[in-house]
């Protein structure tokens, strides 16, 4: 089983942390083979290439320790495309997080941006913040699932808004990423009055899972932790985290995006 979403380092917002050998140490605990690392969204940045110094940590993470797969994390309008097209071949793939401290942007207004078409043209994975704010749902990544044809991934279960699930269920690139599922129900963050697929009192992780296994198949559902979040936020986090992973195999869904 991979952790498709591990943030290393520090986020300055939050202050949450997550070091290189924790992970490692985690990986070995927990008999995971392996985990899609980039770094936090909130950073002390330049206004250029704002994600350059935790970009090199973590592709010098990934030669420290072979389990962990490096995604590039872009902002597309901060970066100089020079800069990406001289990284992105030392990357997995790539991260994209629009509500990052004072660097907001949001999905309906980048899609004239090289960057994205540098983005969409790669073969490589692209992993997508969503929730349940204008400008970062998953019904705003459309246009994105209707261009590029390698895996387009869109995490925290897209907020559980149903009509954006449907719609990007449509696309066979189109994958879910759970994370981080235990604690996002255990803190309530499903928080969307569209969503609501059940009553609150009825929200459970195996509940959930087979709801989106009915709109997505048991193919195109991924498992991740989202930690350090996890870590700060519930008791137990990473390890109540990999519970699911757990219960995903059971139900079938422990699936990858990644052809490693």
């Amino acid at each position: 089983m991979i952790d498709h979403h591990i943030h290393l380092g520090k986020d300055t917002l939050t202050g949450f942390y997550l070091e290189t050998k924790t992970l490692s140490k985690r990986l070995d605990k927990f008999n995971l083979s392996g985990a899609i690392v980039f770094s936090c969204p909130n950073v002390r940045y330049n206004k250029k290439n704002p994600y350059k110094e935790g970009n090199k940590k973590i592709i010098n993470a990934s030669l420290n320790d072979q389990r962990f797969i490096p995604f590039l994390f872009v902002h597309p309008y901060l970066d100089r495309l020079d800069y990406l097209e001289r990284e992105a071949d030392s990357f997995k793939g790539f991260k994209l997080y629009p509500r990052a401290s004072d660097m907001e942007y949001s999905y309906n207004d980048i899609s004239n941006r090289r960057i994205i078409d540098l983005i969409i043209e790669s073969t490589k994975p692209v992993i997508f913040h969503t929730g349940f704010r204008d400008g970062s749902r998953i019904k705003d990544l459309i246009w994105i699932l209707e261009r590029k044809k390698s895996p387009v991934v869109l995490v925290h279960s897209g907020d559980l808004i149903e009509e954006d699930l449907i719609k990007a269920s449509k696309y066979e690139q189109s994958y879910i990423d759970v994370a981080p599922l235990a604690t996002m129900l255990e803190r309530d963050f499903f928080v969307n009055p569209q969503r609501r697929p059940f009553k609150l009192r009825e929200l459970a992780s195996k509940k959930v899972l087979n709801y989106l296994k009915n709109i997505f198949g048991s193919e195109r559902i991924v498992w991740g932790s989202d930690s350090p979040w996890c870590d700060y936020l519930i008791k137990e986090g990473y390890e109540k985290e990999v519970r699911i992973s757990k219960l995903m195999e059971e139900l079938g869904l422990n699936k990858s995006f990644l052809e490693l």
